[in-house]
């Protein structure tokens, strides 16, 4: 009888720790080629439910683990990932030579990776000896890193109490996010959900709920951002990611972010029904649901127009500081239906170069915001749509068009420089 999988639970795999338990049963099934591992959720080496992870379990190509409803908890102390693919951090990485394939981590039922404790490597603390971080720096904090890899996917997956970001894709190719649920703590810095990095594209996001104690997902292209993991002739760019339907929360920043400066470009990326919900908490505010540019973290210059294009959001409700805010720069993009509870900003520029870019559906409602603001990024002026406030003398509006534009109760309190007016109209008239 053909075998359909290995198990970590085999008599013959089990080894003194999980992690290796784990590893031994992901060697074995790729040399034996049933290519598939599944984790159940009892743990026979200990006789109890659950895994305890001391060691990063680096994955092969041509690799399945399926997390069947497993707990899977980082050890105290540890320095580790849960899953990393094999070759990242090598010198072969950074190479096409080094693309790795066919990667898929698979929750069946209820599959939770659990960051634990913090083992207290942090942003502001990064002078940890590299051997101990296995020579991944901070992203060894990463719950799953994949770095050069090419179809894969990641499904149906709780990650909570990750000690940084809980996904993080660089130079990622044609794979899928879906059905991932994040529940940051806010206990350590910049807990991200899913990091979408330099090279990636052609990667799907579905279903993504949940709260991240940073950027719920980020999409960030930036030359210093690479440090060591730029993979030689490949495009550096993110561009090709459809998102759809996330709901969720930040504890403090935004949902849905995009940020690209210096010689790095972001286009085509789409998302649809991103929307912000509280979880109850009333520590849970984002600053703000989709933020398509920003003019910090440049390291060289401002990318030019036309580096970040082609963006396209539909459907974005919540009751943030600002709903859509804007920075940098933005050419032949979309938004529409967006929905602002609260009485804030509903658009609001940070200082913006935009050409060509379409708002169709505004509507701002007076109900006000149930939760208190726990930070607000942009001070609130009393306007619905907001271009005055950050913009610089070489800011500019071309082509720009807001239209069906709708106010709850009351007229609507738009700002926009004296010299944005020419590139800028409102339900098709100039203002």
């Amino acid at each position: 009888m053909t075998q359909k999988f290995i198990t970590p639970n085999d008599p013959n795999i089990i080894c003194e720790t999980d992690s290796a338990s784990i590893q031994k049963a992901v060697n074995y099934a790729v040399r034996k080629g049933v290519n598939k591992v599944l984790i159940p959720k009892l743990n026979k080496r200990t006789g109890k439910g659950g895994w305890t992870i001391d060691k990063s379990i680096l994955l092969p190509s041509n690799i399945t683990v399926i997390l069947d409803n497993c707990h899977m908890t980082l050890a105290d102390g540890a320095f580790c990932n849960f899953f990393r693919n094999e070759l990242c951090g090598t010198e072969i990485a950074n190479t096409l030579d080094g693309e790795q394939h066919d990667i898929h981590i698979i929750g069946q039922g209820y599959a939770i990776l659990d960051g634990g404790n913090t083992n207290w490597f942090l942003e502001c603390n990064r002078n940890v000896d590299n051997c101990k971080t296995e020579n991944m720096g901070l992203k060894i904090n990463n719950a799953i890193l994949l770095h050069n890899v090419r179809d894969f996917s990641i499904e149906n997956i709780e990650i909570r109490n990750q000690r940084w970001w809980a996904i993080n894709l660089i130079y990622c190719r044609n794979g899928k996010v879906i059905d991932f649920t994040c529940m940051a703590t806010n206990i350590i810095q910049n807990q991200d959900g899913l990091d979408i990095r330099c090279g990636c594209n052609n990667i799907t996001v579905e279903r993504l709920t949940g709260k991240s104690g940073d950027d719920l997902i980020a999409l960030t292209a930036l030359e210093r951002s690479e440090n060591g993991f730029h993979v030689s002739g490949k495009d550096s760019n993110i561009h090709d990611i459809f998102i759809k339907d996330v709901l969720g929360c930040s504890i403090i920043n935004g949902l849905v972010v995009l940020r690209n400066q210096d010689s790095r470009q972001i286009y085509n990326v789409e998302m649809e029904n991103v929307i912000q919900s509280d979880l109850e908490d009333l520590n849970n505010h984002p600053y703000t649901i989709v933020d398509v540019g920003q003019n910090d973290y440049i390291y060289k210059k401002q990318s030019p127009i036309g580096s970040t294009r082609n963006i396209k959001a539909k459907t974005i409700i919540g009751d943030s500081s600002a709903p859509v805010m804007v920075g940098a720069t933005l050419e032949d993009c979309k938004f529409e239906n967006i929905h602002s509870f609260g009485g804030r900003y509903a658009f609001v520029s940070m200082g913006v170069k935009m050409k060509d870019v379409k708002v169709d559906g505004v509507f701002v409602y007076d109900k006000p915001a149930h939760l208190p603001l726990r930070f607000e990024r942009v001070p609130y002026t009393g306007n619905d749509i907001e271009f005055s406030v950050y913009e610089r003398d070489e800011d500019y509006l071309e082509n720009v068009t807001f239209d069906n534009v709708v106010c709850e109760n009351r007229k609507l309190n738009i700002a926009i420089k004296e010299n944005y007016k020419n590139g800028f109209r409102l339900e098709g008239k100039k203002l």
